[in-house]
């Protein structure tokens, strides 16, 4: 992330814990982030220089409507300052500042399949008793551990993949002498 949406992000950070309201702020943050998403063309629309400031945060208007007045002058901003090619990059800059300030570590759970929302829950409630934190994970797709899965937070790897026991039976066979 650049040190531009860095700034960005921790404006609206302290205007969060300003309001003691950081983890409702992430909330509303997390719903926005993923409608920008999922409409991919959203935010190359906001940024075009095609279109005029007024037209783009009409546009703005109507999708950040329902999140509270902050976040939505907080979107404007961004937008009057020709800066929306940056807002998911902000937006998650954001998340990942206020799960610092919350104490909530984030990671990322790598399997060969999605997971669903239980499956994922359950990864992170294990993993949350271990590591004595909240743990928030995202689900990526990796065909190459063949199965299983393997989960990243920070610097530490749990690795529970069919790829790494298969690693590590030909390591266990090469130190053996293979037998």
């Amino acid at each position: 992330m650049s040190e531009m949406s860095k700034r960005y992000a921790l404006s609206l950070l302290s205007l969060a814990k300003d309001e003691k309201a950081v983890a409702s702020y992430k909330d509303e943050v997390v719903v926005l982030l993923a409608l920008i998403k999922e409409n991919g063309d959203y935010q190359q629309l906001l940024s075009t220089p095609f279109m005029s400031i007024k037209k783009r945060l009409l546009l703005c208007q109507k999708v950040v409507r329902p999140f509270r007045k902050y976040i939505q002058d907080f979107v404007y901003v961004i937008v009057k300052n020709n800066r929306a090619n940056y807002l998911v990059d902000i937006l998650e800059d954001f998340i990942a500042q206020a799960n610092e300030e919350l104490g909530i570590k984030q990671g990322l759970v790598y399997s060969t399949v999605l997971l669903d929302k239980q499956e994922l829950n359950a990864i992170e409630k294990t993993l949350s008793k271990i590591e004595q934190r909240e743990v928030e994970l995202k689900n990526i797709i990796d065909h190459s551990l063949i199965g299983g899965v393997k989960v990243v937070i920070g610097d530490k790897i749990y690795d529970g993949s069919i790829k790494q026991k298969i690693k590590q039976m030909k390591s266990d066979l090469l130190k053996d002498g293979g037998n």
